[in-house]
């Protein structure tokens, strides 16, 4: 029962269960990274001719990435009741993707969309940061005995610094290889790690918790230095969190205690506060399962070379033989008749005449010419692999006979299709993960602010489901909906919101606070308010004063309106009535200006 507190034997258990349910799958990974990274055997053991790998199968991942991952993440809340805080939360959240971004060396869901082409199967982890999670928690510093008062101020400038900046969520992209879960469930039970800790790392965990009283607990203790690698399980059920250390994989640290029993291994046991395990996965979609009584996973994790890795090898072997001809012809060998080739060899390599009975006793060995039709063999792998995986057009690459961009724009909506499946697994990967923050968020209580947005307990009001999808958007095609979504605005048939939606503005209450703003600008006696404003701010309130007086304006000075250019309100000016004096020409020499910007100075 995963609802049991584990033991070190339990553990050991289900790691020994997934790992043989995972063996095969987790095999053929090391043959696709051997094809990603140009080290796949080109040619039976024992043969030794020449090797050259093109850069075709890395190509295809790194180009198929592009097409699932060609914008930032767009996150949705839903309900129209309570509107304005899901904008609010919407516009957190997608901060929050681009602030988690930046804590990680790599882009995490760059590198899930990467394992889901190579591998047909991808992990996504969702973390705390407990450092961050302490700051994040932590109250105003306040000020020690005998310190002094410059050294405490410094010390409250950079708490409220890192407090405004901080960021405790992470997501991490792991290995599948590094990561068993159970392949028939979507959303998993029971996660188990497989991570080398640093020993000092170790310590800190074990620490940390054995002073909160946190659950069962070992402390850990360094041997071979702090910096020494120690192989780790880790253990997730909704209920539990445990860690141990991974003996088979060698052990050279020592546990004080006796927890683990006969193991001698687990390190902690405690509660899993959070309700969940904190991974998700997804296949491919490229795979299916077989007509077999036994399940295996590898039957859904196939990947985009898993199909064309003949045509790879018989790719990078013809392109071996074509190079090998090539330097072959450039450095021919040479062949003699009646002479010493011993002789002949030291005369061309000394000297630049060389002395010859006759001049046809000197020849270049000639090579079989091969017919044209070997060409068309490089032609056929190419269209099997490209037929086989997606079109390169997708990769920038114009087909042949394609002269119309309708031609074009019809052979990559095709070729987009390929990317359905995986694409809709990194979005629901990604909802995942906002889930999880959200989830976090008010558990632990947190009050953040993430660029400007404000993120807690209040706002999210106990719905924790939200959308992250990422969008690959067709510029031209996108210019065009627009233009569709604006005429049926103008003719009723589409509500405001919708159109935003639409143009890719999900901020529905902030653009109608904005439309309510812009109506109150044009107000004139905003306009003239302001325009009094700026005019004292550049010290020109008393000439425009004084303007007003000597051209004719209003003489009660708490009456007193400010003239623009053309001698009318600024009211007028800015667009409110002043129009048609615009179209007057200012002298007999100067063209009547055009009705173009008379639009544009309103």
């Amino acid at each position: 029962r995963l609802d049991e507190k584990p033991d070190a034997g339990m553990i050991q258990g289900m790691r020994t269960h997934l790992a043989r349910v995972w063996t095969q799958t987790h095999a053929w990974n090391v043959t696709r990274d051997t094809f990603y990274n140009r080290t796949y055997p080109l040619w039976p053991a024992g043969v030794n001719r020449p090797i050259l790998r093109p850069g075709k199968a890395r190509s295809i991942i790194d180009h198929g990435v592009d097409q699932l991952l060609g914008s930032s993440p767009t996150v949705e809340r839903f309900g129209d009741t309570k509107k304005v805080e899901n904008d609010q939360v919407e516009l957190a959240m997608q901060a929050m993707f681009h602030q988690i971004g930046l804590q990680e060396p790599s882009l995490s869901f760059k590198e899930a969309a990467k394992n889901l082409l190579l591998y047909g199967y991808t992990i996504v982890e969702d973390d705390l940061d407990s450092v961050d999670l302490a700051l994040a928690r932590s109250d105003k510093p306040t000020q020690d005995a005998g310190e002094d008062e410059e050294d405490f101020k410094m010390r409250e400038r950079r708490w409220k610094h890192k407090k405004k900046a901080v960021m405790p969520f992470r997501i991490h992209a792991p290995h599948p290889n590094d990561v068993l879960l159970d392949p028939l469930q979507k959303v998993p039970r029971v996660a188990i790690k497989l991570q080398k800790r640093y020993a000092q790392d170790l310590v800190e965990l074990t620490e940390g918790r054995k002073e909160r009283g946190r659950g069962d607990v070992e402390v850990f203790e360094i041997r071979q230095g702090p910096f020494e690698l120690i192989s780790t399980l880790e253990y997730w059920t909704d209920d539990w969190h445990a860690m141990m250390v991974d003996r088979s994989a060698g052990f050279f640290g020592v546990v004080r205690g006796a927890l683990g029993g006969n193991h001698g291994t687990l390190l902690f046991v405690e509660p899993n506060d959070w309700g969940f395990v904190p991974f998700s996965h997804a296949f491919s979609g490229f795979g299916n399962k077989h007509a077999s009584a036994v399940f295996d996973p590898r039957m859904l994790a196939v990947g985009l070379l898993d199909h064309i890795m003949d045509d790879l090898t018989a790719k990078a072997q013809q392109a071996s033989a074509e190079q090998n001809m090539i330097i072959e012809a450039g450095f021919m060998p040479m062949g003699s008749v009646n002479e010493d080739p011993a002789a002949l060899e030291e005369q061309l390599s000394t000297a630049q005449i060389v002395d010859l009975q006759n001049r046809n006793n000197l020849f270049y060995l000639e090579r079989p010419n091969l017919p044209r039709q070997l060409k068309d063999i490089g032609l056929t792998l190419d269209k099997d692999m490209e037929e086989t995986t997606f079109t390169r057009s997708l990769s920038g690459v114009r087909d042949v006979g394609v002269n119309t961009v309708g031609q074009q724009a019809i052979l990559n909506t095709a070729g987009h299709r390929k990317f359905i499946d995986p694409g809709e697994q990194i979005n629901q990967l990604a909802t995942t993960s906002a889930t999880h923050i959200l989830l976090w968020t008010d558990i632990l209580d947190l009050r953040l602010e993430i660029e400007g947005h404000k993120l807690n307990r209040t706002l999210i009001k106990g719905d924790f489901t939200a959308k992250v999808s990422f969008q690959v958007v067709d510029p031209v095609l996108r210019l065009q909906e627009k233009q569709q979504a604006l005429s049926e605005v103008q003719a009723g048939v589409m509500s405001l919101p919708t159109y935003w939606s639409i143009s890719g503005r999900n901020n529905a209450s902030g653009e109608r606070k904005r439309l309510i703003q812009d109506t109150v600008y044009a107000n004139p006696l905003v306009q003239e308010h302001f325009a009094r404003i700026q005019a004292e701010e550049l010290g020109l309130a008393r000439l425009l004063e004084d303007q007003n007086i000597t051209g004719g304006g209003v003489q009660n000075n708490t009456q007193r309106t400010i003239l623009g250019p053309d001698g009318e309100p600024v009211s007028s000016t800015m667009g409110s009535g002043g129009g048609p004096r615009l179209r007057e020409p200012l002298d007999a020499r100067t063209a009547k200006p055009g009705q173009t910007g008379q639009n544009l100075a309103g």
